[in-house]
């Protein structure tokens, strides 16, 4: 079982009645479609070139550092580049997540902060989210047979809610392992709805 738990006390509004009778159909017969994108940070090279900025003032990321991953069935183009663009149906879900390259040995990234640019209503208003999950863990005396261990999965959620595309900004920090931040970033990415 997967709890989720919302961590900016966001809340998802969908346009009408019939939008969530619909919503919940899908929901209930398993129409509905979970989209993850993995965004993966050069954050080696981010803190070497581009340290720096602010919560309120981060650094667009310049070169190609960032790399976003989904189920190919979904991508529109630029799988695995810094400009992904994503084709899926109304009442999907979409969820973002974001890695280093090192996935947190070294650096670590977070998204923080997301702004729609273009698209009102495409999609619903994203919201952080915190699940507790299991997930395998390596037993190197014993490595056909893994144990698990719960953990806390962070990741940004929204509702596909009308045809059309959006652009959106996503903001993301790097930190080193205690916890200090080294650089603030943001990226602009896109969404079309088909249907």
């Amino acid at each position: 079982m997967v709890m989720y738990r919302a961590i900016t006390g966001g809340t998802r509004l969908l346009k009408s009645p019939t939008n969530l009778i619909d919503y919940l159909e899908k929901v209930m017969t398993g129409q509905q479609n979970i989209i993850d994108i993995l965004m993966v940070m050069d954050a080696d090279t981010l803190v070497e070139k581009h340290a720096g900025g602010s919560v309120s003032n981060p650094i667009v990321i310049p070169e190609p550092l960032i790399y976003l991953i989904c189920n190919s069935a979904y991508v529109d183009f630029g799988q695995a580049s810094k400009e992904l663009k994503i084709a899926v149906k109304s009442l999907d879900e979409i969820r973002w997540r974001s890695t280093s390259i090192s996935l947190g040995s070294a650096y670590f990234s977070l998204l923080y902060a997301f702004k729609l640019v273009k698209g009102d209503n495409i999609i619903s208003a994203p919201v952080a989210l915190e699940a507790e999950v299991k997930e395998p863990l390596p037993d190197p005396a014993n490595p056909t047979k893994p144990k698990t261990q719960t953990v806390q999965n962070y990741f940004w959620s929204s509702t596909a809610l009308s045809q059309g595309e959006a652009t959106y900004t996503f903001y993301f920090m790097i930190l080193d392992r205690e916890g200090n931040p080294l650089g603030y970033y943001y990226w602009d990415p896109f969404i079309k709805i088909t249907e």
